[in-house]
């Protein structure tokens, strides 16, 4: 049971959500680089603090979208129909290879009365 990645059969080359992902991490470090570089203007520590962390949720959703995320639950759900599927098969192969159990008589008690017949 191999299914194709959808991501990579789904959505062409130019599709506009790829390409703006790629435009969106790219704009990303840079921004993340200037800041690292520059000196920041004073009073600006917070706004440009909230800004990186509201630019940093939304990249964390792109990278889970593309290589984490729904793959790591697909992966998951692969293993676990593989597994079933041995499992099914080790039962079958242990049920065919038990011995049938004995039919052990019940215990007759020789002071009852002998069923009636109708």
């Amino acid at each position: 049971m191999d299914l194709p990645d959808k991501r990579s059969t789904d959505t062409p080359l130019l599709d506009p959500a790829r390409i703006l992902a790629i435009i969106y991490t790219a704009g990303y470090f840079y921004i993340v680089y200037l800041m690292m570089t520059r000196v920041l203007p004073d009073g600006n520590e917070g706004a440009l603090n909230q800004l990186i962390g509201a630019l940093t949720i939304i990249q964390t959703s792109i990278v889970q979208y593309y290589f984490g995320g729904s793959k790591s639950a697909e992966k998951a759900q692969m293993q676990i129909a593989s597994s079933k599927e041995k499992s099914d098969v080790v039962m079958a192969e242990i049920a065919k290879a038990a011995p049938m159990p004995a039919v052990i008589p019940a215990p007759v008690d020789p002071a009852a009365a002998p069923p009636k017949e109708p």
